[in-house]
């Protein structure tokens, strides 16, 4: 009773910011809070909390005994949530769901590139000028009211791509901007662009109301604006040993808003035999978000069979985008015969960010009995000889039928009785092969021809995903191979591949699909998975999670067609996948709208960790090979440039700089494009031209190599326009020699994009890069003291 409850208030940083958040729901005697990264809504944490908060007791424990959101309602105290938008342990769409269920007075500041630490918090002001703002100690800092700060958002909308923020302050805002991302999954690795508003003034002078409007990007899924002002505190009278604040800048921030766009989901189809009584298939949405939609309730109505389909996902971790989860249909309950079906929709109710506004998603749902669905095929090793074909090898002496039969065959392999191998001799179609725990040493699946027939193991589920999985216990090493022959495995629909064994699993052979389909890959999974054959197939690859590896042998194939639009491998958000490419990519541009300017994203780290092999990667094209620089490669096809870039995954198509040049300043009639001609009889050949931003059709003087004496150094000066930079650039060389004979090689200096401080070769030189408008001007310095009794110099263009 004795601490004055008007001057004290509570500051947690990370997890004390956690731990203020929930401490002002339970005490409400502080004057006001300030919740620092850490927030409330953990639950669904990203990365390291989801396997904590599991490991003390239990996500669900967490949510309903522990997490700050308990108790939130309760604060009614003022409070100041700040953050940054790429905060790497607390998503700020958490901290949006916390700061939104607490109905105090609520000023949100998420500062640019304050990253995480105490020493950010506290050197900045504006933990400060908010507290001063609410006790009183500072008349520079006063609120907008009692128990108000300085300043508040008033009111906020969005119609259409057009936005409109209102901000109540006590003194003038000095800038806004708005910042958004179009990305997913964990805030660390979003990028939160900042994008100039269109209007910022006070509404009327003096009025202490300021109105921002903007204009929202097509493909933003999360945005907020932020305000600026000037501090009130200059220096840092509470940190001992330090004098001032990292800036004198204050900042403001609107509610974070999140931008939902579900994809409407396609019919889960299930179908079981006549004799089975429940079959489990996968359900997925895919939708754009900041991370993840957090799911309310889950009903299934409009039901022909009440009760027969069920779900056992609690979406602990809310939905995400493009996973799966599982679900039952129970004909013991349903009572279906041969060739009925039953229907229902699958809902699921999803909560904003307010905690308040609800939407939900229906998944279509069928079932069906059909006595070619669903039947289980299980290798368990116990005959005398390895072949696929040999019914002793199989529970039951019944062997999978081949694809001619029935396409939806499942396959479990289990090397129980001893064998460690099979020979399928034939060609099979199955809706999923699993190897299941008792792989504990090497098991290899080959597939072979026999004199022609090219012999094939095929992926079939009717339009559904097939599946390819080792399970969780499952030591060995597992080997699909055609035993160097021509045989493939086809995709004729995308497969889901889960690897949770602690083995590999190797695919040695060449995967393709079904012909006019663009069937993928989906890998996930703990394991190691390596790819060694020659890829043919068009769909996505989306390393999920787990290691994959195209090995050296290997090739990944790409079809890039209209601007933008190509098969990708990519990662999932909130994916922890990691792709080695060592082999190939192989690009099929037959199609590829070969429009200069056009490129696709074909490799998206976004959400996947992707290196590749300096030594055996390489890009090959259905146009012809390659040529490496540094991870860019390039091929020219007749003056058109393809460009792949590893540190983007972009490849682009761009003309020829110099014959892009060339087709614009040759106005005259009857002269000559040839970089090495001289139409004009200036001295300069028109590659020259090029590089120094001369008129080839006109004898210019002046705009060559200026060369003088600069002190001690001999100094020479020219221009290089911006477009003999663009790729593939032109080479350009400095060449020095004793003689005019240009014999010495080691004196030549090479002049890159940037500066060279030097020194260079024996001469000791150096060059600078000054660039302005469309032109850089190179200065190029050598000590007279490093030359002989006479030097000659000239400039070298070359095209690569």
């Amino acid at each position: 009773p004795f601490v004055d409850d008007s001057k004290v208030g509570i500051h947690g940083i990370s997890w004390g910011g956690l731990i203020t958040s929930t401490v002002i729901g339970i005490d409400t005697r502080f004057a006001f809070a300030i919740p620092s990264y850490g927030c409330g809504h953990m639950w669904d944490g990203i990365g390291k909390w989801q396997e904590n908060i599991s490991d003390a007791g239990g996500t669900d424990y967490y949510k309903n005994v522990w997490d700050a959101m308990l108790w939130l309602e309760n604060a009614t105290l003022p409070i100041m949530w700040l953050s940054w938008p790429k905060e790497n342990n607390f998503n700020i769409d958490s901290q949006a769901n916390s700061y939104n269920k607490a109905p105090g007075t609520r000023m949100v500041s998420l500062i640019p590139d304050m990253r995480h630490s105490q020493a950010f918090t506290w050197r900045r002001a504006d933990s400060y000028d908010f507290a001063d703002s609410i006790v009183g100690n500072n008349s520079s800092s006063t609120g907008i009211s009692t128990n108000n700060p300085w300043c508040l958002e008033k009111s906020r909308s969005l119609v259409g791509d057009q936005i409109t923020v209102e901000f109540e302050s006590t003194r003038t805002l000095t800038g806004a901007s708005l910042i958004y991302t179009n990305q997913m999954g964990s805030t660390t690795f979003m990028d939160w662009p900042s994008v100039a508003v269109d209007s910022f003034a006070e509404t009327s002078p003096g009025s202490g109301i300021w109105q921002i409007t903007a204009t929202l990007p097509s493909d933003a899924n999360g945005w907020f604006v932020n305000v600026t002002a000037d501090t009130s505190i200059s220096t840092t009278a509470y940190l001992p040993g330090e004098t001032t604040y990292f800036s004198n800048t204050v900042y403001a921030s609107s509610r974070l808003q999140e931008v939902v766009t579900v994809q409407p989901p396609s019919t889960v189809e299930l179908a079981l035999s006549e004799t089975a009584t429940s079959v489990t298939g996968n359900a997925r949405v895919d939708f754009t978000a900041i991370h993840n939609l957090e799911i309310t309730s889950v009903d299934f109505v409009n039901e022909t069979h009440p009760s027969a389909f069920s779900t056992d996902e609690e979406f602990t971790f809310g939905l995400i985008t493009g996973t799966p989860f599982q679900v039952t249909f129970d004909n013991s309950v349903a009572g279906l015969n041969l060739g009925e079906s039953a229907t229902a929709i699958l809902r699921l109710t999803w909560v904003a960010l307010d905690n308040v506004t609800t939407s939900t998603i229906d998944i279509p749902l069928s079932a069906i009995v059909d006595n070619s669905q669903a039947v289980i095929f299980i290798w368990d090793g116990n005959g005398s000889n390895l072949r696929w074909t040999t019914a002793e090898n199989w529970v039951n002496d019944t062997v999978p039928p081949t694809n001619s039969q029935t396409p939806y065959t499942e396959v479990i392999i289990s090397d129980a009785g001893g064998f460690t191998s099979s020979n399928t001799y034939a060609n099979f179609s199955l809706k999923s092969l699993t190897f299941d725990d008792s792989i504990d040493d090497s098991f290899t699946l080959n597939i072979f021809r026999a004199s022609s027939f090219v012999r094939t193991l095929t992926f079939d589920h009717g339009g559904n995903n097939a599946s390819l999985d080792v399970n969780a216990g499952s030591s060995g090493n597992i080997l699909i191979s055609d035993f160097d022959t021509t045989a493939s495995l086809i995709l004729n629909n995308s497969l889901d591949l889960a690897h949770n064994g602690t083995g590999t699993l190797t695919l040695d052979l060449a995967i393709a699909e079904q012909s006019g389909e663009a069937n993928g890959i989906t890998s996930s999974g703990s394991g190691s998975v390596i790819f060694q054959g020659t890829n043919h197939y068009n769909g996505d690859t989306i390393v999920e999670a787990g290691t994959s590896t195209m090995d050296a042998s290997s090739s990944l194939n790409f079809v890039p067609s209209s601007n933008g639009t190509s098969n990708q491998l990519a990662g999932l958000p909130s994916g922890t996948g990691t792709i080695h490419l060592n082999g190939a990519i192989n690009l099929n541009l037959s199609t590829a709208d070969s429009t200069e300017g056009n490129s696709w994203l074909l490799i998206d780290d976004t959400n996947l960790n992707v290196s590749y092999d300096s030594e055996t990667f390489s890009v090959n094209s259905s146009l012809g090979a390659f040529t490496n620089n540094s991870g860019v490669w390039t091929f020219d096809a007749g003056g058109q440039i393809w460009t792949f870039t590893q540190a983007t995954g972009i490849l682009e198509i761009s003309g020829n700089p110099y014959d892009t040049w060339a087709a614009s300043s040759f106005t005259h009639p009857f002269t000559s494009t040839s970089p090495t001609e001289d139409p004009d009889n200036d001295g300069l050949p028109n590659l020259l031209e090029f590089v120094l931003g001369g008129d080839p059709t006109i004898s210019q003087n002046g705009i060559g190599l200026s060369v003088t004496r600069s002190g001690s150094n001999f100094q020479m000066t020219f221009r290089r326009s911006d477009l003999s930079k663009a790729s593939p650039a032109a080479d350009l060389v400095i060449e020095a020699s004793n003689d005019l004979t240009f014999t010495t090689p080691a004196n030549d200096i090479t002049i890159g994009n940037t500066s060279d401080n030097g020194p260079i070769g024996p001469l000791q030189a150096s060059y600078t890069v000054a660039n302005s408008a469309a032109f850089d001007t190179v200065t190029v310095i050598i000590p007279m003291n490093t030359m002989a009794d006479q030097l000659f110099v000239r400039l070298a263009v070359s095209q690569p």
